[in-house]
């Protein structure tokens, strides 16, 4: 007997039996496998926001698929500009979720799945490793996914994989720590070194490093080390104070091998000055730091900076002398003599120093035949240090300038006593011979 073929159907369109039913079995599981993948997606939302609690809005989540039963595609999300994402139909299976290019860095995740009904299925709460990022996240098939996702500036990944890292090198760490302490700076070059092979871009390192390079002389490396440190980590305690000085001993051996023209010379010494402003702006009052930045304002051309900031130094430690005399010699090469002197008066204490400045300016006077002045400065040089000797022998002849010769006489007199082995003495007493002859014989 013969059956008809029913309108439609065509034995074309039966599919042919397996060879074995072990084969079927694992075709049906894996179909059946992939039909509940799609039946039954999971359902995701959630926000991104910074460590201070900012929404992070308008970024790509990248969820890459973590272990070889995941079988779905790398999949993008979008953060929308309050930082929130959803997504109600996404592919069960093991993701690592990260963030879109370099901006940012996925610091933390906290992951809790629920069913239907509300049931807890799975709670993760983990924060990401420096290299690797977060550890990987299961989506449960028909489970609802609230992922609350922690992000930060690249600089917080570095950071923790250095305390990574020190935590592995405890023991050179504090080698490297005892050896700075010490001051053997040899031995902190060697220490740092095999810290550094493990990760070459730790600022804090750096920074000890090129504080040592300094100190044995090396100071073209200390450069380029402490500028390294300073980028790496700017907020690190004294870098670039350690930078300016190595810029500062830089410039010093430039100018004083005479191997560069003054403008590049000019030039170093205002980076010097620059790096000793950045670590002072830090909010440090280093005196120091204070005295090297002036003296590199100095050299660098910038006379006026480099007088306020020795004021400052002053303002801060009145009985640190040298500060005046720098201004001192500021203002009289900028030809401003009234204010240099001024300032030398005001000096405290060192009376036979600002002494002997007030009377170099009053021979300067003299040589100028600026009588007058002369005589005025000679009085602020005797005033300052009464013992200065060579006062009398500018005051003879000064007196001679106004013809008082009995008055002249005796205050040369007066130093050749005091000074009988002074080089200029011998031709004083022959100058008092000859006047007093001369006033004996009644002559002019």
């Amino acid at each position: 007997m013969s059956y008809p073929l029913r309108a439609g159907f065509s034995m074309r369109g039966v599919p042919r039996l397996p060879s074995s039913l072990a084969v079927c079995g694992l075709l049906l599981g894996a179909l059946a496998t992939s039909a509940f993948g799609q039946l039954h997606p999971a359902r995701i939302q959630g926000e991104v926001k910074l460590e201070d609690g900012t929404p992070l809005g308008r970024q790509v989540l990248v969820f890459e698929p973590a272990d070889a039963g995941t079988t779905e595609l790398r999949r993008e999300l979008k953060v929308g500009r309050n930082g929130k994402f959803r997504h109600s139909f996404f592919p069960a299976g093991t993701y690592r979720i990260s963030l879109q290019g370099d901006d940012y860095f996925l610091r933390s995740i906290h992951v809790v799945i629920r069913d239907k009904s509300g049931a807890m299925l799975l709670e993760q709460q983990s924060d990401a490793h420096p290299d690797e990022g977060l550890p990987p996240v299961r989506l449960i098939a028909g489970g609802n996914a609230r992922i609350s996702l922690t992000a930060a500036d690249p600089s917080v990944r570095r950071k923790l994989k250095q305390a990574m890292i020190f935590k592995e090198m405890e023991g050179p760490l504090a080698e490297l720590r005892e050896a700075f302490s010490a001051g053997d700076m040899q031995q902190v070059i060697a220490l740092s070194d095999k810290v550094l092979e493990k990760d070459a871009d730790i600022g804090s390192v750096l920074y000890v490093r090129g504080v040592a390079l300094t100190s044995v002389g090396r100071v073209q490396e200390a450069v380029d080390v402490l500028s390294r440190a300073a980028e790496l980590a700017p907020d690190q305690p004294g870098v670039f104070g350690a930078l300016g000085l190595a810029l500062l001993r830089k410039a010093q051996a430039a100018k004083k091998e005479g191997t560069q023209g003054g403008d590049a010379v000019r030039r170093m010494f205002a980076e010097a000055a620059d790096a000793f402003g950045r670590e002072l702006e830090g909010g440090t009052d280093d005196l120091a730091l204070m005295i090297n930045r002036g003296v590199a304002l100095r050299d660098a051309g910038q006379h006026e900076e480099a007088i306020a900031v020795f004021e400052k130094v002053i303002e801060k430690d009145p009985s640190y002398l040298n500060a005046y005399f720098q201004i001192y010699s500021l203002l009289d090469e900028m030809g401003r003599r009234e204010e240099a002197l001024a300032v030398l008066s005001r000096a405290p204490g060192a009376a036979e120093e600002v002494a002997k400045a007030l009377y170099n300016e009053a021979v300067a006077l003299y040589n100028r035949e600026e009588y007058d002045a002369a005589k005025s400065m000679l009085a602020r040089a005797e005033a300052k240090d009464p013992s200065l000797t060579l006062v009398h022998r500018l005051r003879g002849y000064l007196l001679l300038k106004e013809g008082k010769i009995p008055e002249a006489i005796a205050s040369l007199e007066r130093f050749v006593a005091a000074e009988p082995d002074h080089p200029d003495a011998e031709a004083d007493r022959a100058l008092i011979s000859a006047l007093k002859a001369n006033a004996e014989s009644g002559g002019q």
